[in-house]
């Protein structure tokens, strides 16, 4: 099978990567929940919150301080929700 990409125009044989590296590509998708039970990960979230930190800058701590994990606006709303730390975004301009 053939993966044409629009550009660089590119084809990606996959048969011929191999099972061995197609699977790897396969697991690194697959999410990492070890985040749901790191307590000290919880406490940092409601503390940098709780400072009233933007977004953003919170963004920049976690990426500091726990690069362990994958980390983006989404992950963070995700882990933000799931500890129902609640975030209310202060920074609105109004057009």
């Amino acid at each position: 099978m053939k993966i044409i990409t629009r550009w660089p125009k590119t084809a990606i044989d996959q048969d011929a990567l191999g099972v061995e590296f197609t699977s790897k590509m396969a697991a690194s998708r697959i999410r990492n929940d070890s985040w749901k039970v790191d307590l000290n990960l919880r406490e940092k979230l409601k503390d940098y919150v709780t400072e009233g930190l933007r977004r953003k800058e919170i963004l920049d701590f976690m990426l500091r301080d726990f690069d362990c994990y994958a980390w983006s606006i989404r992950t963070l709303d995700r882990r933000l929700r799931y500890f129902d730390i609640r975030y209310t975004d202060t920074d609105c301009r109004s057009g």
